[in-house]
């Protein structure tokens, strides 16, 4: 599997996180996450985006949101 970390922006208390990797069989995954910084918490919570493709992103085989926390 070949990773390649396209970006991440931290701006304040938001964070976004951007990976694609290709799998040995050619097709991609592409991650997405937008995060929120909680004080309280001391963790990062919100949302995430996989979509999964071939060689096109418009191509798509399927795709999964979730939440997630993002802890210390």
């Amino acid at each position: 599997m070949r990773l390649i970390f396209l970006n991440h922006k931290l701006n304040g208390d938001a964070l976004i996180i951007k990976t694609i990797y290709t799998l040995p069989s050619g097709s991609k995954r592409k991650f997405t996450g937008n995060y929120v910084y909680s004080e309280t918490d001391g963790d990062f919570t919100g949302t995430n985006t996989f979509i999964a493709y071939d060689d096109d992103e418009n191509d798509t085989q399927w795709t999964c949101e979730g939440t997630v926390s993002v802890f210390r």
